[in-house]
């Protein structure tokens, strides 16, 4: 099941990656249960949590976002 997690203040998620570490007010979160929704979102962010809730979500993702382009840079090998 989808769940929406909401903090009442801005947390940081992702506290220690160098790359995905951004500021949110709520999470979509796939769990079996809100309490699994809870936790999760709990070992995820940092930052002042209480009075965090979890909810159904019942809205649309949205689009996946595109994939990062990338060189297709043919290989040449020599032997002997």
């Amino acid at each position: 099941m989808t769940w929406k997690v909401s903090f009442p203040r801005v947390v940081i998620y992702q506290p220690d990656h160098p790359l995905v570490r951004r500021e949110v007010i709520e999470l979509i979160v796939h769990a079996d249960t809100a309490q699994g929704a809870i936790i999760h979102a709990l070992r995820v962010v940092s930052g002042d949590v209480e009075g965090l809730t979890a909810e159904p979500f019942l809205g649309t993702l949205g689009t996946p976002p595109l994939p990062e382009p990338f060189d297709d840079v043919p290989l040449s090998f020599s032997v002997g």
